[in-house]
């Protein structure tokens, strides 16, 4: 992905709502200006002057018309674009993880290691459906064998500390 397709992508609804009214304004500036000029120059009677103002309102408003329409339609197509690869990544993860033997989870570092995700292959290996997990039916410390926790949970804290990855084994309990 380009620079350009980055900065577009990176940037708030905000920005590009401010984006889009200073090409407005620059637009009404260059247009009033640009116009006025012209018929400056045309030295026209003062009510044929003043009736090519309204066209000339008129015109603006096309314009501008055209140039929104132009830019929103090219904004909407980047974040269509955006979104179908957000789409197929999310396929492609689903794939990768289904596929995983064994499990794997995504869990905030707190007392209780509150699960953010878990794969399905946790129920073939816990006895336990993921749901139960996720939704705190029950928690990672009745997956882990008692006399292996405080190993685990050692590791884990020293592994976040360092901000490294971390790969253990540990003994789990028959599910209740």
């Amino acid at each position: 992905m380009g620079q350009r397709q980055m900065k577009i992508h990176n940037s708030s609804p905000r920005s590009s709502a401010l984006r889009i009214a200073g090409l407005y304004l620059l637009m009404a500036l260059v247009w009033i200006l640009a116009s006025d000029s012209l018929l400056n120059q045309l030295s026209l009677p003062r009510t044929v002057e003043q009736g090519l103002q309204s066209y000339k309102g008129i015109g603006f408003v096309i314009v501008t018309a055209i140039g929104l329409w132009w830019i929103c339609a090219r904004r909407f197509k980047q974040i269509l674009t955006t979104q179908r690869r957000l789409e197929e990544k999310q396929r492609m993860f689903d794939t990768l993880v289904s596929n995983l033997p064994g499990t794997a989870y995504r869990c905030l570092a707190d007392e209780h290691r509150s699960m953010l995700f878990v794969s399905d292959g946790f129920e073939p290996l816990t006895g336990y459906p993921p749901g139960d997990l996720d939704a705190g039916r029950i928690t990672y410390n009745q997956v882990i064998h008692p006399d292996d926790r405080r190993q685990m949970r050692e590791a884990i804290e020293k592994a976040v500390r360092l901000k490294t990855c971390f790969r253990l084994e540990s003994r789990m309990p028959s599910p209740a």
